[in-house]
């Protein structure tokens, strides 16, 4: 959990020199943002409960983890991983389309002015932009594993993903859509209208994962994660098909 013990201790590990207490306030009050339904802290746990995993099997002596399996990113790599999962969507405006950019920006603001390297500001930017849907596939593997901790949500247990389904629709509210689309909201046939266009378009937003070869970037998440994410993809996409037909 994002915790502040938690928050003070990877600050000092970044090398930040200023109090870490303003900045965490500043976090989780933008995760707690009243038109976030899902984009919440209780997303920043399940990705830091993913970076916790990563240490896990990285710092595992008995070889209980194939080593096929085992995770690309080096250990020394899980702080600035951490700190990219904390920060990717500290900026959440469904009508704006530079979220991630706005996200890197104020990340990178805060360790700048607490002192810390450019070197690992530079890494945190370069990780928090890849997870912008549709952006191109990163090079560097700590980008990559941002990028499939932000996803791995579609490889949970049926019951948190229908809950993660359930909260992106609901951050989509007709209100909402509306504003995005320009077309006014009144009667329950608009309302309708505003139904089918999101699973119009959440419908080509999972299809295009299902797609893929690999839903996931890296050999650990594909490994432990891709199976269960490509029945949880094809299930969600058969319900929205069958809200589209009605």
């Amino acid at each position: 959990m994002l915790t502040y013990t938690r928050f003070a201790s990877l600050w000092a590990k970044l090398g930040a020199q200023t109090d870490p207490k303003p900045v965490y306030a500043n976090i989780v009050q933008r995760y707690c943002e009243p038109h976030r339904q899902y984009h919440t802290l209780e997303h920043i746990d399940f990705c830091l409960q993913r970076v916790d995993d990563l240490e896990w099997c990285l710092s595992d002596r008995r070889e209980t983890i194939p080593i096929e399996n085992k995770p690309e990113i080096g250990i020394r790599d899980l702080p600035v991983l951490e700190m990219i999962m904390i920060g990717h969507d500290h900026d959440y405006d469904l009508l704006r389309k530079d979220n991630e950019e706005q996200s890197a920006e104020h990340m990178n603001e805060y360790l700048r002015e607490a002192g810390v390297t450019e070197s690992i500001r530079s890494q945190v930017i370069e990780g928090i932009l890849p997870t912008k849907p549709g952006s191109a596939v990163p090079q560097s593997v700590l980008a990559l594993t941002a990028v499939d901790i932000d996803i791995a949500i579609f490889g949970a247990s049926p019951e948190i993903f229908d809950r993660y389904e359930a909260n992106i629709e609901l951050e989509y509210s007709p209100e909402v859509i509306a504003k995005l689309t320009n077309i006014p909201l009144g009667t329950d046939a608009d309302r309708k209208t505003f139904e089918t266009l999101f699973c119009a378009e959440r419908s080509h937003i999972l299809k295009n994962y299902l797609d893929k070869e690999d839903i996931f970037n890296t050999r650990y998440f594909n490994a432990y994660y891709g199976t269960q994410a490509k029945s949880n993809l094809t299930r969600s996409l058969a319900k929205l098909k069958a809200r589209l037909e009605k």
